[in-house]
């Protein structure tokens, strides 16, 4: 299989993949040239030891392992086109709104519970007594919303690769694709 690209587009380079004559035809690159190989193997075998093979014969063309490729990739997007701004981007928004609707929050319990804090003050509770109470409402808020968001990542987590593999597999080729 080879791939090729050209062009951008909104959330990073444009990516296609068609077996590996096709692709050298569509790009112009002559079938003896190579950027990059990967390399993998069969279960029991050595990983290291194929791809110090590859190397030696690859002349030119880089060898990497699923994993390392994986690596370069996932590093690319993020910091270097524009998709790994924008999740940047978002993330930070999203982590500011939650510190506004938290903050918010707190000051509306507050708010609602002003006579509750007037009755305490009363009975001889302290600013400090107080502050603790309000802090520890804040702590107790703040763990069950890290712990229901930590909870929804792990279930997305785990879906979000089924779905993929399970997409994957059932596409054979690319409709775009004249030939196989």
């Amino acid at each position: 299989m080879g791939g090729f690209t050209w062009g951008l587009v909104p959330f990073g380079a444009g990516y296609a993949f068609a077996d590996y004559d096709l692709a050298r035809e569509i790009i112009g690159v002559k079938s003896d040239r190579a950027n990059y190989v990967l390399v993998g193997v069969e279960p029991g075998q050595d990983l290291a030891r194929a791809k110090a093979a590859l190397e030696a014969r690859a002349g030119n063309a880089q060898v990497f392992t699923k994993q390392e490729f994986t690596r370069i990739i996932v590093r690319h997007l993020l910091l270097k086109t524009a998709i790994g701004v924008t999740f940047g981007t978002s993330t930070m928004i999203g982590l500011v709104v939650g510190f506004v609707i938290v903050a918010l929050s707190m000051f509306s319990s507050v708010v609602d519970n002003l006579r509750e804090f007037g009755t305490l003050k009363a009975v001889g509770a302290t600013n400090t007594d107080l502050m603790i109470l309000l802090f520890a409402q804040a702590i107790a808020v703040a763990l069950l919303g890290s712990v229901l968001g930590l909870a929804l990542v792990a279930v997305i987590a785990i879906v979000i690769p089924r779905a993929s593999k399970r997409a994957a597999s059932s596409r054979t080729r690319s409709t775009w694709v004249g030939r196989r």
